[in-house]
């Protein structure tokens, strides 16, 4: 776990992202505080609009009503388990249901979960780590917004 200290050289300004991969729409959805100041810090830190939610049924409601690039899930949570919240985002006509949905956890997914989520990120995350992470993920970002069908934005 990070410190206070490490957190907020964290939140510092950084080398500027990559040309497409800052001011991203993205919603962290995890229960335990110290990972979301972490998650909040890194991706702010990269220029990117972050929502903030506890844990899946939040997930899912503030996917139904706004639209996001990026949705960064942890898996354990109270109420509702990232997998589960994300079927839900999966069914629902909602506005973030093609957004890109990453797995972000200590327990990674294997077999049938693993095929939910369109890439992982082991906790802790760091500034280079999620850099690399968004990098791997921008061709998809650019192509196609969140509201977009699911054949053309997770082929």
């Amino acid at each position: 776990m990070a410190s206070r200290n490490e957190l907020q050289e964290d939140a510092q300004p950084i080398d500027p992202p990559p040309v497409g991969l800052a001011d991203r729409a993205i919603l962290v959805v995890e229960d335990h505080p110290a990972h979301r100041q972490m998650t909040q810090a890194v991706l702010t830190a990269l220029g990117h609009q972050v929502t903030m939610v506890e844990d899946g049924l939040a997930a899912v409601e503030a996917a139904s009503a706004a639209a996001f690039d990026v949705i960064v899930m942890d898996r354990n949570m109270p109420r509702c388990g990232g997998d589960e919240a994300v079927r839900a985002i999966r069914a629902q006509p909602g506005p973030s249901r093609h957004a890109i949905i990453i797995c972000h956890s200590t327990d990674l997914p294997a077999g049938d979960a693993a095929a939910l989520y369109d890439d992982v990120l082991e906790k802790p995350a760091t500034v280079p780590v999620v850099r690399a992470l968004l990098e791997r993920v921008r061709a998809r970002l650019d192509v196609v917004p969140a509201s977009a069908p699911a054949a053309a934005s997770r082929g």
